[in-house]
């Protein structure tokens, strides 16, 4: 008779249904992927759970898997549980809601954790045994209240979705170097969590994958970091200190803001700033806009009433909403703009507002965070003008009152058919004055 039969059939052992056999004190399925522990058919869970590796049924021996989908689940009871070497599947929320487990004991051969497989266990605070697993589902550890620390498994390449979600007591992480991507939400809402340090391959951080972490007050990113997810850093309140990735090209909606960030620079290669990216940021003091940033959104800085220096090396004014910067921001910060182009501020709708445009080729932060100007290759023959080595950059050219006569992207050629001065404006390089007899 084969194991499925005697499962089905019962064999010598006890059994609660026709789908499911008691061993001891557990019952077991078999699936698809071998003999699992499953729900309890009477009574319930509890104590202190001991997983062998096998179990006998019928003078058999038979391997255990795992633990079925939800085969604890609400088990309030249950006090900590230890795995036997052998099972390398726990299934979805296979723990979840077991409120009084505070240990669990994982075997070396376990290499799938399934979604939610210990959601709610809100007294856990000793894991051990997971290292080897390869496959971790979704909000495997959400609403742990009581877990402070974790080291990640070294062969899990990202950290899955919502994985410490509401984590409040979660002071420490240890992501190793083989961690590309942070998925969203998950360390929303640990606000304990203290400096988490950023795995150096690092690619992708998603939605709000560290959202009101309260504890954490600086912020790191490395060189290989290309995307941010909306309000991913949102309500950091304590997050003063921040360096991003010169690649990171855009910042999405709401990514850092409520937080106490005091100074930002923008990456030398961002082109857009989101809606409400600072968005509360009532303690930031200095802003530097570098060159080749084309646009902030709605709301990009509102609500950042500290502002006092806004500087733009920018010859070409990025484009701003009114609601970019707050009204008493206009009316009390200086606008630093390279030499040469303070004029083409004040004519560029919403930057007009500033009272005071100062002209400058000292963008340096107090922080120290310093930006180069460069030279615009522009050449003129007579009255047609040349523009090389602009790469794929916007350029504009502005008369003497401020308007734009012509305006082009990467190489480009131009005739000034009125005799004057001009102001030729790459973005990313310095201003050029010409004069045209």
């Amino acid at each position: 008779m084969t194991i499925a039969c005697l499962l089905l059939a019962g064999g010598m052992a006890q059994t609660a249904s026709a789908e499911a056999i008691k061993v001891g004190n557990l019952y077991y399925d078999m699936t698809d992927l071998g003999l699992m522990v499953a729900p309890a058919v009477s009574g319930e869970y509890s104590g202190e759970i001991s997983i062998p590796g096998s179990v006998e049924i019928d003078g058999e021996r038979v391997e255990v898997a795992g633990v079925a989908d939800y085969a604890f689940f609400d088990s309030q009871l249950v006090t900590s549980v230890e795995m036997a070497s052998g099972p390398f599947y726990i299934g979805r929320a296979a723990f979840g809601g077991c409120n009084g487990m505070m240990r669990a004991a994982f075997p070396e051969t376990l290499v799938t954790i399934g979604d939610e497989a210990l959601w709610g266990c809100a007294s856990l605070t000793d894991i051990s045994g997971d290292e080897n697993v390869t496959t971790m589902g979704s909000g495997v550890f959400r609403d742990c209240r009581s877990l402070e620390k974790y080291a990640l498994p070294g062969y899990l390449m990202e950290v899955p979705e919502a994985m410490f979600d509401g984590c409040r007591a979660l002071r420490r992480v240890e992501l190793g170097p083989q961690v590309w991507r942070i998925g969203e939400l998950a360390f929303n809402g640990c606000v304990d969590l203290e400096n988490p340090e950023m795995p150096p391959m690092l690619e992708e951080i998603g939605d709000r994958a560290f959202s009101g972490c309260a504890s954490m007050t600086s912020l790191e990113m490395p060189e290989s970091l290309m995307k941010l997810g909306v309000y991913a850093f949102s309500d950091c309140s304590s997050l003063t200190t921040l360096k991003l990735s010169e690649g990171l090209v855009s910042l999405p909606e709401g990514v850092f803001s409520h937080t106490a960030v005091n100074r930002f620079a923008a990456p030398r290669e961002m082109v857009e700033i989101g809606l409400g990216s600072f968005a509360g940021c009532d303690e930031l003091e200095e802003i530097m806009l570098d060159g080749m940033l084309e646009k902030v959104d709605r709301r990009g800085f509102a609500g950042c009433t500290a502002l006092r220096d806004v500087k733009v090396n920018n010859t070409l004014p990025p484009v701003i909403e009114i609601s970019t910067f707050d009204e008493s921001v206009y009316g009390s910060a200086t606008l630093y703009v390279p030499y040469g182009c303070a004029m083409i501020y004040a004519q560029s709708p919403n930057w007009e507002r500033f009272k005071r445009i100062v002209e400058t080729d000292d963008f340096t932060l107090t922080s120290g965070v310093a930006r180069a100007v460069a030279e615009a290759d522009v050449r003129l023959y007579g009255r047609r003008l040349y523009i090389e080595g602009a790469g794929d950059s916007e350029w504009r050219v502005y008369d003497v009152g401020g308007m734009v006569v012509g305006s082009g992207r990467g190489r480009g050629a131009l005739t000034l058919d009125e005799a004057g001065a001009y102001v030729v404006a790459v973005r990313g390089s310095r201003p050029k004055k010409i004069a045209v007899r």
